[in-house]
């Protein structure tokens, strides 16, 4: 672009930035072939290409106010323009991770289906039904919250070696109710 159509440019970006909206078309006509440039280096369709130009064109109404005069408008505007492309990449990923996210929750809630899962979910109700309050409460802090003995002794006020010895009890308690049974978990 040349000294005097940047400096059109511009003036026509501080236009827009005073409400005066018309201002937008010519800026339009000005960049046009720059902004398809680098969209088409961002996008692979034209359809998004058309997309980021016009998204990039509505925000610039904001975003003019921002403009300083004696800044070079095209590299400003340039600038601006790459920024939304990242933006919008980056906000691409952080969507396709979270898609990806109830995607595996949603295959987690299928494995109540799972018939191994069944099978485990009654033999633990069974376990559970041999152990007291206490062994009970030992056991979901140690086996479904997974706190360390440390963890588990604070929790329940006592020393760790006193929770130590009640979970290697609570563990061979369980381990004989297994084999009590001919039971085991199925994997």
């Amino acid at each position: 672009m040349d000294i005097s159509s940047n400096e059109r440019l511009g003036n026509y970006i501080l236009q827009l930035a005073c409400g005066k909206t018309y201002a937008l078309q010519e800026i339009y006509e000005l960049t046009k072939k720059i902004l398809y440039r680098i969209a088409n280096s961002w996008e692979y369709q034209r359809a998004d290409i058309e997309d980021s130009v016009q998204d990039f064109l509505e925000a610039l109404c904001e975003k003019s106010k921002s403009f300083k005069n004696n800044e070079n408008a095209c590299a400003w505007l340039c600038g601006c323009f790459v920024n939304m492309l990242k933006n919008k990449k980056n906000h691409e990923k952080v969507e396709t991770a979270f898609l990806e996210k109830k995607r595996e929750e949603y295959k987690a809630k299928q494995r109540f289906l799972d018939a191994e899962y069944i099978t485990n979910h009654i033999l633990l109700n069974e376990v559970r039904s041999i152990l007291n309050d206490y062994e009970r409460k030992l056991y979901f802090y140690k086996f479904t919250c997974d706190l360390s003995l440390m963890e588990i002794a604070e929790e329940l006020g006592k020393p760790k070696s006193t929770v130590q010895y009640q979970v290697e009890c609570l563990q061979e308690k369980i381990k004989n109710f297994l084999q009590e049974n001919n039971t085991k978990f199925v994997r």
